[in-house]
């Protein structure tokens, strides 16, 4: 079945021009990008700015942001969250269309607020809210930790159980 991980940008960033995979550098982000290369996934990245990002795609460094400041990126002075959130939304769509017919299954690595933005244009898919029963970063990091170990032993194991 073929995979594609959504995973949420994060503030730290490098100063620049980059590709997207090696703009984002916490902790949290180095471990979805590592899930989804580990388990050979396509991935994108969701951004308030950008919406949906090819890892590959160049770009430029930006200030932090959010949902909540979505408004000023696109010159939105309203305070409503949820007109920001159409908006956004229409822009992700957009992208979407483009990456879903691909895709069987979609692994959700990113907060309620996006995956509020991305749910229903994958009605007709698989998803998976990986973030689902962990309570805070900490939890995510470590889920994301094991689940990459796992998938490292497992040739491992598989060698061992067919030497015998």
């Amino acid at each position: 079945m073929k995979t594609l991980v959504i995973a949420t940008c994060v503030k730290e960033k490098r100063k620049g021009r980059h590709k997207a995979k090696d703009l984002y550098i916490s902790d949290l982000f180095k471990k979805m990008r590592s899930y989804a290369e580990t388990y050979d996934y396509d991935w994108r990245i969701i951004s308030a700015k950008h919406g949906l990002i090819d890892p590959e795609a160049v770009i430029n460094s930006y200030e932090d942001e959010s949902l909540d400041q979505f408004k000023l990126l696109h010159g939105r002075q309203t305070k409503n969250l949820k007109a920001i959130k159409e908006t956004l939304g229409k822009l992700v769509e957009k992208q979407l269309e483009a990456v879903l017919k691909d895709y069987e299954r979609i692994i959700l690595m990113c907060g309620k607020n996006y995956r509020d933005l991305i749910l229903p244009f994958l009605e007709e898919k698989e998803v998976i809210n990986y973030f689902k029963g962990t309570k805070g970063i900490g939890e995510i990091k470590q889920k994301i930790s094991v689940d990459i170990a796992q998938k490292k032993q497992k040739p491992l194991d598989e060698y061992m159980a067919n030497s015998n």
